[in-house]
């Protein structure tokens, strides 16, 4: 199986901002419901990205929370916004109800920040030992887990080097060879069903 694969370069970021970023569509199979509710109990900042449906709803809720003093909302970003915050923050945050391909986790892990995620669907599997995995749909959790990536550099240090190993993974390059070669396979009519099988 040929993963979801990355085109943008491998670059470590500096992660020298105290913050932690979201980006995405305000929907809510993100789970931000939960991300701001934790925020209640964390004492630092978290940077949301991105725009959506629900953004009013959950500016409501920042305010329903009391937490406008450490959630921003910064609605859309451009393409070198976003690169900076990605390389800036201390870590980033998917509290995700559902996730598809997690192709933000790849981008992410390529600027060689860390993951705090749910554990909806593939995204484990997809951050590997560069993420900090946490239930869904758990405030408690991901309060408690945002709170160590705070406090434990040597923590953020550590998922650090390991998203920077796990982006080399899915690196387009790496995974451009085998696709050509079944390609190939399959124009000249060498690859047979049984192929499929193995």
């Amino acid at each position: 199986t040929v993963p979801s694969c990355l085109k943008c370069p491998l670059v470590a970021g500096p992660g020298t901002g105290d913050y932690a970023l979201s980006l995405g569509r305000l929907v809510r199979t993100k789970g931000l419901d939960y991300l701001i509710e934790a925020m209640k109990d964390v004492d630092h900042k978290l940077i949301l990205c991105g725009k959506g449906p629900d953004e009013k709803r959950l500016r409501n809720l920042i305010a329903k929370y009391g937490v406008s003093d450490r959630v921003e909302m910064k609605g859309y970003v451009s393409e070198e916004e976003k690169s900076r915050l990605m390389g800036e923050c201390r870590f980033f945050v998917m509290p995700s109800i559902h996730e598809s391909l997690g192709l933000a986790a790849e981008e992410l892990m390529a600027h060689g920040r860390p993951i705090v995620c749910s554990d909806a669907d593939g995204l484990p599997d997809t951050v590997g030992q560069a993420g900090y995995v946490v239930p869904k749909a758990d405030a408690a959790a991901l309060a408690h887990a945002l709170n160590e990536m705070f406090e434990d550099q040597s923590k953020v240090d550590s998922l650090a080097s390991e998203a920077l190993k796990r982006a080399a993974y899915y690196d387009w390059n790496i995974h451009l060879p085998v696709i050509e070669e079944v390609y190939g396979k399959v124009l000249s009519g060498e690859y047979s069903s049984s192929d499929a099988r193995r």
